[in-house]
């Protein structure tokens, strides 16, 4: 309402700066399409900027407008108006996450067009892009020419890596590991999981051990517990139960906050998937603190519904519906969320599976 004060009640005219700020209010609380009816109104009297554009531009983006995005672009051109990198970065980011690479190179041909150099980033955001729609050829073609730049973002071998091992061409990942030791990247956890992922999907665990054994001596980078409890469940996966039991115990030890929900609903799964149903229930006990009242869980963290309904289920199949009710009232008085949902798996939804 002071907009309409200042504008209409008193006439007042806004000059570039007002104009931008009225824009980025309307922007930052979603109204896109208000801000784009108000350039149009005042775009006359007070001009544009690159300045006002880049906040529409955000606008699109935030909100996943593509298309919307792309005619502003157009409109930004055809008006004479000297883009910047940060535009084009923006644009081809938003482009990138609704999988429209078309547009993306349609973008990346107009920077060079508006003799716009493309940053770290920018090459990021595309290489990105090419990985989330599964072309890893493309990818890797870009990003063996983005290193020759030396315009490397941080992450980007991880992205590259991350999406080789998802779309299972390891024939790639293995290039993109040579690349990283050539160039001396040190690795993060993450790039750790990545391989512990690649090397248990080959079938290879004593690798996927070592590779963290050796890379946590080389850069001292001790295995957090995203790694570790990759490790166990690898273990799990490929029948390696007991190594994987020894693991989760010795994570125990490590202090507290190195195992939560996440590592418990791990362990507890591969149980009942196991039919160590009587397991399972003694280690989500022991998560809850229900028979010692020692806690594992921090207070605000708790085993998801998702990963409690497998158990109840095979409660249930046991004959051991009782127990799986009990249980439930346990879990809803340590403070746990108990749903109607979660009650209806102690019913008849059942599979076969021994206690």
């Amino acid at each position: 309402m002071l907009w309409q004060g200042l504008t209409a009640d008193r006439g007042l005219e806004p000059d570039a700066c007002m104009l931008g700020c009225m824009l980025d209010a309307l922007v930052s609380n979603g109204r896109v399409t208000d801000a784009v009816k108000l350039i149009e109104e005042w775009q006359k009297i007070v001009g544009t900027n690159v300045i006002v554009y880049s906040i529409l531009i955000k606008g699109f983006a935030v909100e996943g407008r593509a298309e919307e995005a792309m005619e502003m672009w157009r409109r930004i051109r055809s008006a004479g108006v000297q883009l910047n990198t940060v535009i084009y970065n923006t644009l081809i980011d938003v482009a990138a996450r609704v999988g429209d690479m078309a547009k993306a190179r349609e973008l990346w041909k107009g920077m060079e067009e508006d003799a716009v150099l493309p940053d770290a980033i920018t090459n990021c955001i595309f290489v990105k892009g090419l990985c989330m729609q599964g072309d890893l050829d493309e990818a890797f073609k870009v990003f063996r020419a983005v290193l020759k730049t030396g315009l490397v973002a941080d992450g980007l071998y991880n992205t590259v890596l991350d999406a080789c091992v998802q779309h299972k061409r390891m024939d790639l990942a293995d290039k993109v590991l040579e690349d990283m030791d050539q160039n001396s990247v040190v690795p993060t956890h993450f790039t750790i999981g990545i391989l512990v992922k690649m090397y248990c999907r080959r079938n290879e665990l004593e690798k996927a051990f070592k590779v963290v054994e050796e890379l946590s001596e080389k850069h001292k980078l001790a295995p957090n517990k995203q790694v570790q409890t990759l490790l166990m469940s690898s273990c799990f996966s490929t029948g390696k139960w007991e190594h994987g039991l020894q693991m989760f115990d010795d994570m125990k030890k490590m202090g507290a906050g190195f195992v939560d929900a996440r590592t418990y609903s791990v362990v507890i799964s591969a149980l009942v998937r196991r039919k160590r149903v009587r397991q399972a229930v003694e280690f989500l006990e022991e998560a809850y603190g229900l028979r010692d009242g020692k806690r594992k869980l921090s207070p605000k963290e708790n085993i998801s519904e998702r990963d409690l309904k497998p158990l109840l289920n095979a409660l249930c199949a046991a004959g051991q519906r009782g127990t799986g009710l009990d249980l439930l009232d346990s879990l809803r008085a340590a403070g746990a969320p108990v749903t109607a949902d979660l009650l209806g798996f102690t019913g008849d939804r059942c599979i076969k599976t021994e206690w």
